[in-house]
C-alpha cells in the first residue's frame, strides 16, 4: 500500500493590487513631485573659500560734526554717539546702533534715534560704566558729563567738575573705578552709591610728568596699562581706587608717542604701536624689549593679536588694515578702508568697527586661511575635494611645492 504523504498546505497571499488605494497613490504622487522639484533646482558646484573682509554696516555722517562713537557690550553689542549729525542735516541726535549676537540674525544692525534735550558739545572722550548703566563724557571744558545709557534713553544727569583737563577716559568694571588721563598724572574716580555723581579717589603723579594719551585694561595679570608718551606704565589696583606702579615698557630707540597696545597672554608678548607707524614687542615675563618693525606710513591706531593663527593685525591712520605673519614677519594681506581713519577697534576676533571723517562702519574679517598658517609657506591655490558621501577635504598647494590635505 502506497504511504500517504504529508502535504504542507499554506494559504496563498493575495496578489498585489494593480490599482493602489487612493491614500497610497496620493503619497506616491507627492513623493514623485518632490523629487522632480528637487532635480529642477539649479545646482551650484562652485564653492568659494575666501578670507576677504565683509562690510556688515556702513553709514555716513556730516564731517563737520566730528561725532565720537563709544562701544560697549552687555547682552548685545552697542555703539552710541551723542552728537550724530546725518548728511545734509543740521539736527544733532543721540544715535544707538545695536548688533544682535544671535547667529540667526546674522549680526543684523538695528539703529535707534533719541532726541537731544540739551545740545552736547563736541565729545572728546566717553566711556560706559557697566553695571551702573551710565555714560561719562568729557567735552573739553573741565567737566565730566553724566548720562543714563540706552535703558533710560540717554537722559542727562549732570556734571562733575574736574581739576584737570582730560585726555582720555577708561572704566575698569572689575575694580569699579573710572580712570582719566591728563598731563603728568593718572586720576581715579569712584562712582557714588546713587550712581549720579563721582568722587575723585587718587591722583597718581608721573615721575617724568608725561602726557597720558590712553589706557588699556588687558595688561598682564589684570593690571592697568597707561600709555604715557613714548612708554607704557603698568599699574596694579590696591583697592578703594588706589593704584601703584609696578613696571614700565620702554622702546630702546624710538621716542615717538605710543598710540595703542595689546597684551597677548597666551603668547607671552606685549605689543604697542606709535605715531611713526612702528610696532614694538616686549616679553611679558621679563619685560625686556624684543623687536620692532615699520608697519604703517602714519600713526598706528590699533594693534590686535590672533594667537590661534599666530598673526598680528594693525591699523594705520592712512586707512589701511594689515595682517602680519608673526613667524616670519611677512605681510599676509591688507585692507584699504578709507583715508583719515579716526578710530578702529576689534570687538571680537573677526569683527571690528571703525570711524573715518565721513562714515561709521562695521566689518567682518574671516580667517579660513588659519588652517594653512602652520604650514610655514603661503597658500597659492585652495580647492575643495569631495572624498565620499558627506566627506570633503580641502586641498592646499603652497609656495614650497607641497600639497596639503585638511
Amino acid at each position: 500500500m502506497m504511504p500517504i504523504k504529508n502535504w504542507n498546505i499554506t494559504k496563498m497571499s493575495p496578489s498585489p493590487r494593480l490599482i493602489p488605494q487612493w491614500k497610497d497613490l496620493k503619497l506616491l504622487i507627492n513623493n514623485i513631485l518632490k523629487d522632480i522639484k528637487a532635480d529642477e533646482k539649479p545646482k551650484n558646484d562652485v564653492i568659494v573659500l575666501s578670507d576677504w573682509p565683509e562690510t556688515l554696516y556702513q553709514e555716513p555722517h556730516q564731517p563737520q560734526s566730528k561725532p565720537f562713537i563709544c562701544f560697549y557690550a552687555i547682552d548685545v553689542n552697542y555703539f552710541v554717539s551723542l552728537n550724530w549729525v546725518e548728511p545734509h542735516s543740521k539736527q544733532i541726535q543721540a544715535v544707538l546702533w545695536v548688533q544682535k549676537k544671535d547667529t540667526e540674525m546674522g549680526g543684523m544692525i538695528e539703529k535707534m534715534k533719541f532726541p537731544v534735550m540739551d545740545q552736547v558739545p563736541p565729545v572728546e572722550a566717553m566711556v560706559h560704566t557697566g553695571s551702573h548703566h551710565m555714560l561719562i563724557a568729557y567735552c573739553g571744558d573741565m567737566r565730566l558729563r553724566l548720562f543714563e545709557d540706552h535703558q533710560q534713553a540717554f537722559i542727562f544727569l549732570g556734571t562733575v567738575p574736574s581739576r584737570f583737563s582730560v585726555s582720555c577716559l577708561c572704566y575698569d568694571s572689575e575694580a569699579e573705578i573710572l580712570l582719566s588721563g591728563t598731563l603728568g598724572a593718572v586720576v581715579t574716580w569712584l562712582i557714588l552709591p546713587n550712581s549720579r555723581s563721582l568722587q575723585m579717589a587718587q591722583t597718581v603723579l608721573l615721575f617724568d610728568h608725561e602726557f597720558v594719551q590712553g589706557f588699556s585694561l588687558n595688561g598682564p595679570q589684570g593690571s592697568l596699562l597707561a600709555l604715557c608718551e613714548d612708554k607704557v606704565r603698568v599699574f596694579t589696583h590696591q583697592g578703594q581706587g588706589q593704584l601703584k606702579e609696578r613696571k614700565k615698557f620702554t622702546p630702546t630707540a624710538s621716542g615717538s608717542f605710543i598710540t595703542c597696545s595689546f597684551t597677548c597672554v597666551s603668547q607671552g608678548y606685549f605689543y604697542a604701536g606709535n605715531k611713526d607707524g612702528e610696532i614694538h614687542a616686549w616679553s611679558l615675563d621679563q619685560g625686556n624689549f624684543l623687536h620692532s618693525f615699520q608697519a604703517h606710513s602714519s600713526s598706528v591706531i590699533c594693534v590686535y593679536s590672533r594667537p590661534e593663527t599666530y598673526t598680528l593685525l594693525t591699523a594705520g591712520r592712512e586707512g589701511i588694515v594689515k595682517e602680519w605673519n608673526l613667524a616670519f614677519g611677512n605681510l599676509l594681506r591688507q585692507l584699504n578702508i578709507d583715508e583719515d581713519l579716526q578710530q578702529l577697534q576689534f570687538i571680537d576676533d573677526t569683527t571690528f568697527f571703525c570711524q573715518t571723517t565721513h562714515t561709521f562702519s562695521l566689518h567682518h574679517l574671516p580667517y579660513f586661511y588659519s588652517l594653512f598658517n602652520v604650514c610655514g609657506s603661503a597658500p597659492e591655490q585652495v580647492q575643495r575635494v569631495c572624498c565620499g558621501h558627506n566627506w570633503t577635504r580641502i586641498l592646499c598647494a603652497t609656495q614650497d611645492g607641497l600639497l596639503r590635505f585638511l
